[in-house]
């Protein structure tokens, strides 16, 4: 998963996107920065397992409580990269 191409990066980010609720707005505007700014794109990199990550975002299909986590652990450390 090392060579993941900046086009594939974006639509996983849409799908994402599209399949989140309404009301998650901080996933939103997650998902909205990673989309839009391309220093974020460049750096962006797909892991197998984003628990042994300090600063890794865990997706799923499926919400669970790592998940939720996981985003709000970014919030902070996404504001030292605008």
């Amino acid at each position: 998963m090392r060579n993941v191409s900046v086009e594939k990066k974006l639509a996983f980010i849409d799908w994402v996107w599209d399949q989140l609720e309404p009301q998650e707005h901080s996933a939103f505007r997650l998902l909205y920065r990673l989309g839009q700014h391309e220093k974020f794109q460049e750096r962006i990199r797909f892991v197998e397992n984003a628990k042994k990550y300090s600063y890794g975002i865990e997706m799923s299909a499926s919400a669970n409580s790592s998940i939720m986590h996981s985003t709000r652990r970014m919030k902070h450390y996404l504001k030292s990269w605008l």
